[in-house]
């Protein structure tokens, strides 16, 4: 009985192991880009569902005390008063480590009635700094004259945790 108990936790953990991609893990962590007193902060995470890489982020304002206040993000509500969230603001996969590619959505403040905007989003790894990575946000499907993202579309973040 001993046996089989330890074959069986041994095949689920190479079961695990095999899972996770290990071209996702040098985009898993926070990474943040600050201009002036704001900083877009990015969260990253392994999906192991789909085997790819899901994340959200935050606009946040820092203060001369360098107090972080959140002025917007997107873990929240999909409509006031609805009791539901988004589960991940993009997803993204990586096919090499270097970049990895999907659909965001942003859900920032947006004008009249349009509840958040989707885009092509494409994260590439710096070869020169491996803690460095370009961010770009572009659109995907007809743009509304009125909706322009919120969120930073073309900017280098760095790797914080």
């Amino acid at each position: 009985m001993k046996t089989i108990l330890t074959i069986i936790i041994s095949v689920l953990a190479i079961n695990t192991n095999i899972a996770q991609n290990p071209n996702n893990q040098p985009f898993l962590g926070t990474w943040e880009v600050q201009e002036n007193n704001k900083i877009f902060r990015v969260n990253i995470w392994e999906n192991e569902t789909n085997d790819g890489i899901d994340g959200h982020y935050w606009l946040i304002e820092v203060d001369a005390n360098n107090n972080e206040t959140i002025i917007d993000q997107s873990n929240k509500e999909i409509i006031d008063g609805c009791n539901c969230s988004w589960n991940e603001a993009f997803s993204l996969g990586s096919p090499d480590g270097i970049t990895a590619t999907g659909l965001i959505r942003d859900v920032t403040p947006l004008p009249k009635d349009i509840t958040w905007i989707d885009g092509l989003l494409s994260m590439s790894i710096q070869q020169s700094n491996q803690t460095t990575a370009h961010w770009i946000v572009s659109y995907d499907g007809p743009i509304h004259y009125e909706a322009r993202f919120q969120i930073p579309t073309n900017c280098i973040l760095t790797k914080v945790d």
